[in-house]
């Protein structure tokens, strides 16, 4: 958690793929009294389409460009709970539009726990590259949350705030959050 007290306007939810982070943020607009916006699901309703297809599509340089933009434009209006996509916070740009907007929440689950939820979802096909056989087999999915857990990891730890999320339910993990977010002064946002 940084030292410096900034202004809050909106509130970011980072981590992994299956951390919680929709979850989390719809108890927690519920309990700010603030509007919840999914960057995920913002992008596949804007585009029309699944967000692994997007990404193939348009590559990984100019998805985060898309991404970056939407989240320009969901965080002009003062205070929101965003959940970012799982590596929304890769991308320079977006990482500085978080900084100047707001606090950033990274709810950290250790990698074999994601695993157990990603092995049984539909989020499983997002570590499905191109020359894979189908279907993936779990050592490898598990290999390659591992790397990407390690991978964005330095990233997420630069959070504002981080809440060991591993063993804990949305609603656990939400009382936690309004108990450090007491640390940045008053948590709702001054709409005068």
């Amino acid at each position: 958690m940084t030292d410096e007290k900034k202004p809050i306007s909106s509130y970011f939810l980072t981590g992994f793929t299956a951390s919680g982070k929709t979850s989390v943020g719809m108890l927690l607009s519920r309990m700010l009294n603030l509007p919840f916006v999914d960057l995920d699901e913002l992008i596949v309703e804007r585009s029309g389409k699944p967000i692994p297809v997007l990404f193939r599509e348009l590559g990984e340089e100019q998805y985060r460009a898309l991404e970056a933009a939407l989240l320009e434009e969901i965080t002009a209006a003062v205070g929101r709970v965003v959940a970012l996509g799982a590596g929304t916070i890769v991308f320079p740009p977006s990482r500085e539009l978080i900084r100047q907007r707001g606090i950033l929440i990274h709810l950290d689950v250790e990698p074999g726990r994601l695993f157990e939820r990603i092995r049984v979802s539909e989020k499983r096909i997002l570590f499905q590259l191109p020359q894979d056989e189908l279907p993936l087999q779990d050592d490898v999915l598990l290999r390659r949350i591992e790397a990407l857990y390690e991978q964005r990891r330095p990233l997420y730890m630069a959070s504002d705030i981080t809440i060991s999320a591993t063993h804990l339910n949305p609603q656990e993990i939400v009382q936690k959050i309004l108990f450090a977010l007491h640390q940045f002064g008053k948590p709702l946002v001054d709409r005068s």
